[in-house]
């Protein structure tokens, strides 16, 4: 006898959503490193030109689109425990949060202290070329890694990276901080939400909010990743969704997480 497999809980939409929000982030880092005249953040280009204030801001606001990936985190890191009521799932995720992070981060941080070690990056030339600021501090990092070894850029990647923020070997790492932090405060609060959920509709949804706004005020990039917790739980299943209904939700969900 064929024994019952668990069904997906993958919903393509934001599949879609998230590919659409990556490439938003690329380009939003293109023009701070090419167009910095349009970005509207440096003091010394005209004004004119910036498409801050413009319609087209919201197709390039790379911290809008980092939001979006912070709302999906805590969406997918909670849905499948939820729906399947099962805090086992929670210590496996638990488990295998910081390997699935560490790796990325070690190989980044050990190949760009590499090209620093080989004198590959041409991002000053490229700067004078550009006159972004953004550029010329290798995009923003700090210190900029010149003569550190491959042993700081090795502990970079696999612990300093998600404890104290470290990002210098590659400035888009400092999300990996707040989402490893951020994991393990949806884990804790999804373990409460299945413990309590029987007990209360309304206890899942204040913790979630009381929550979100303690951690406001010690940092902004913490709420969205419980904003996508509180998606988790009040969304319905899939299969109760018709498909058009769910791409019109998703999409709005995407608009309201980019001006979050």
């Amino acid at each position: 006898m064929s024994l019952p497999q668990e069904k997906s809980q993958r919903i393509e939409t934001l599949e879609g959503l998230r590919g659409l929000a990556a490439i938003v982030v690329f380009f939003f880092h293109w023009i701070l490193g090419f167009l910095p005249q349009l970005s509207g953040i440096f003091p010394n280009f005209p004004k004119e030109n910036v498409i801050v204030g413009k319609l087209g801001l919201f197709f390039l606001n790379g911290a809008g689109a980092v939001v979006f990936f912070f709302v999906l985190s805590g969406f997918v890191l909670s849905r499948r425990s939820i729906l399947n009521n099962n805090s086992e799932q929670i210590g496996k995720n638990f488990l295998k949060r910081w390997p699935r992070l560490a790796f990325p981060t070690t190989v980044a941080a050990i190949c760009s202290w590499i090209l620093f070690r080989f004198n590959l990056y041409n991002y000053h030339d490229a700067a004078l070329i550009t006159k972004s600021p953004w550029l010329a501090s290798f995009a923003s990092a700090s210190p900029v890694p010149v003569d550190h070894s491959i042993w700081d850029a090795l502990t970079q990647g696999l612990f300093y990276t998600f404890y104290r923020g470290d990002s210098y070997y590659d400035s888009s790492m400092w999300t990996m901080h707040y989402e490893f932090l951020a994991s393990l405060l949806i884990f804790g609060t999804t373990l409460l939400i299945i413990s309590y959920k029987n007990s209360s509709k309304l206890f899942p949804i204040l913790s979630i909010l009381i929550i979100s706004i303690i951690l406001f005020m010690y940092s902004p990039w913490y709420p969205p990743f419980l904003f996508g917790l509180l998606l988790a739980y009040v969304l319905p299943e899939k299969s109760k969704i018709n498909k058009i209904w769910e791409y019109f939700y998703f999409c709005i969900w995407f608009i309201f997480a980019r001006v979050l």
